[in-house]
């Protein structure tokens, strides 16, 4: 800026910015209009002759193309406007128009814009998941960016296409800066961007917040910012730092923040690897870029903890035992599979899934489906009540299977008498039992569902989404000593033993595990916890064949002594030391090679400190 008679002259650079340095797209009319005005006030006095603010799906851009002054499109736009509306320029409705193009503070107009590579990209991409893509926005999607086929997944979000655009208009030493969900870092669907970005390009901070969920107003998943420089080559390890930056507050205005970004710099590129910052405002931990290289899979483990402390633990934990192994290779070895639990399928059986189930207790029974519970049994029959009719129907144990509708009450590891039971087959009275007309259909359809339930008949479930921080939320899997299909939101682990699950039940019950669960989760929203199969694949486990027959007896003897207690809530466990989780814990730290005194160690640090965890992330999700 020039000085000019003891006052600051902005005209010439604000013209400059808006008419030669800044070029802004939307897709959303009142967006683009909104961004030039708020251009034009920050220097009221200063007068240009254009902007470089277009409405346009950008995704259909690339340099040296230009974005025409004016073109036609649909007028819904302004209202509620949809991805296909913009696909191919194609115009779906012919008698409402709207102005798509470069646009003036007027809204209309504008001179057209030449697209060229640029020195910083930002964005605030939309979050869109891919299931709400239309197939043929999806299907162009693929080939706009064809050249990036090697980083492409099909279960992309549209905010993954929005990197590679990024990528595609950066200059060479240039800078991207976005803010992104969180689950960009974790989910396999991102796999490939990450390898992008770890490739090309020196991240050099990922800051996420622990003040609120999001720094979006109203966003209920958790929000990361990434600021990122272009290398232009690939890179396969270098010594770059990258700031971990973990906001306990946020900044209130633009002074607040140029503090704290001034801060955040001057620290990251003046220390050393590995070193911890603990400040009021924020926590920052300085990493290589080679560290990020290796967690490609899971970066979001960077970030999934607020406290350092419960890293640390956990590192202990892992550097000192040689018991634990990807549980994809136990499985392997042991004969084990994954199965999703019981979930309706439409083309399968055409009756809602809750009216197969005969509950062993009425408290499961919370949705309209649920029709039936369990009554009395005999050697081989039992007996089930209608909710509605309470009409009675004897039902041939043959024709049964085990299950569990839901996990609402489940809060013993053994499952013994908590079990409910499916039909499967076939049986006298059957009419009686579909009593709406549909039981010749059903009939027909029973053997396909039967196959499907058998696949997932498993001595043990273990729950793969649960809110950590509910009271309902007491453990995280269960045994049973005859082969059950689980729910909907549990992992079937079948082929197990009796005795290998059992031993299994100790190790998904045990603190040590949920620490590491939590670490490496895939978190939805809040205290929300999802642990998919490929998860699930990469957590280590205790592998019970390698086990000593020490160990082996420790953990069956804490089984039987556990099996059969009322566990109260997780979070109330972890604040009242509830003994029969303290059993768990030492059993399990013992088999892993502790000793007593490092054991109480351990807990005394590891009980208050994931306690606090659970109780900020409910506080997000209340925010």
């Amino acid at each position: 800026m020039k000085k000019e008679s003891g006052t600051f002259d902005l005209s010439k650079d604000h013209k400059r910015f808006l008419e030669k340095e800044l070029t802004g797209i939307d897709i959303m009319p009142f967006a683009a209009h909104l961004a030039v005005m708020h251009l034009s006030l920050q220097a009221l006095l200063s007068e240009t002759e254009k902007v470089r603010v277009a409405v346009w799906d950008s995704t259909e851009l690339e340099p040296g193309m230009n974005i025409p002054a004016i073109q036609s499109e649909l007028k819904a736009a302004y209202k509620r406007p949809t991805l296909d509306m913009f696909k191919d320029g194609e115009l779906f409705l012919k008698d409402a128009f709207i102005k798509k193009g470069a646009i003036t503070l007027e809204g209309v107009g504008g001179e057209e814009i030449p697209l060229e590579k640029a020195d910083l990209v930002i964005m605030n991409p939309p979050f869109t998941r891919q299931e709400r893509l239309p197939k043929s926005y999806k299907k162009s999607l693929s080939k706009k960016f064809k050249e990036y086929e090697e980083y492409l997944d099909g279960q992309l979000g549209l905010y993954g296409y929005f990197i590679l655009l990024a990528d595609r208009f950066t200059k060479e030493n240039g800078r991207i800066a976005f803010v992104l969900p969180a689950s960009v870092l974790r989910i396999q669907s991102t796999l490939g961007v990450r390898r992008l970005l770890l490739e090309n390009y020196h991240i050099e901070y990922i800051i996420t917040t622990w003040k609120r969920a999001a720094f979006s107003e109203g966003a209920q998943f958790r929000e990361v910012l990434i600021v990122a420089k272009k290398l232009g080559r690939k890179i396969k390890n270098h010594d770059y730092p990258c700031g971990i930056v973990k906001l306990k507050t946020l900044p209130i205005d633009l002074g607040e923040s140029k503090r704290l970004a001034n801060m955040i710099k001057s620290i990251v590129n003046n220390s050393n690897p590995g070193t911890i910052f603990v400040k009021d405002d924020f926590t920052i931990k300085v990493v290589l870029m080679k560290d990020l290289q290796k967690s490609y899979k899971n970066m979001f483990r960077f970030i999934s903890s607020q406290q350092e402390e419960l890293d640390e633990i956990w590192h202990r934990i892992v550097s000192k035992s040689t018991e634990l192994a990807p549980f994809e290779g136990v499985l392997k070895e042991i004969n084990g599979r994954i199965f999703e639990g019981t979930r309706a399928r439409s083309h399968m059986i055409e009756t809602p899934i809750g009216s197969l189930f005969i509950l062993r207790n009425i408290t499961r029974a919370n949705k309209r489906a649920d029709r039936w519970i369990f009554k009395k049994e005999t050697k081989r029959f039992i007996t089930a009540e209608n909710l509605i009719t309470q009409n009675e129907v004897n039902i041939p144990k043959r024709c049964l299977h085990f299950g569990l509708r839901r996990l609402s009450g489940a809060n013993k590891i053994d499952l013994s008498q908590e079990l409910d039971f499916i039909v499967v087959r076939s049986f006298k009275g059957l009419e009686n039992y579909f009593f709406n007309g549909n039981s010749k259909r059903i009939n027909k359809q029973l053997p396909q569902w039967r196959k499907y339930l058998e696949d997932r008949l498993s001595r043990l479930a273990v729950a793969f989404r649960f809110d950590i921080s509910a009271k309902g939320t007491s453990l995280f899997a269960w045994y049973s000593p005859s082969p059950m299909a689980g729910c909907g939101v549990v992992w079937n682990i079948e082929g197990l033993s009796a005795e290998h699950a059992k031993i299994l039940s100790i190790w998904f019950n045990s603190t040590i595990y949920v620490l590491q669960a939590y670490l490496d989760r895939v978190e939805t929203r809040g205290a929300w916890m999802q642990l998919h199969k490929y998860v699930m694949n990469d957590l280590l486990v205790l592998h019970p064949s390698k086990l000593t027959n020490s160990q082996r007896e420790l953990i069956l003897e804490t089984f039987e002594t556990v099996k059969d207690i009322e566990f109260p809530s997780f979070l109330r466990q972890l604040k009242d030391g509830f003994p029969s989780r303290i059993d768990i814990d030492r059993t399990i730290l013992k088999t892993l090679g502790f000793a007593d005194d490092e054991i109480d160690e351990i807990l005394n640090s590891l009980y208050p400190a994931l306690a606090r965890e659970i109780e900020q992330l409910k506080t997000l999700m209340a925010g």
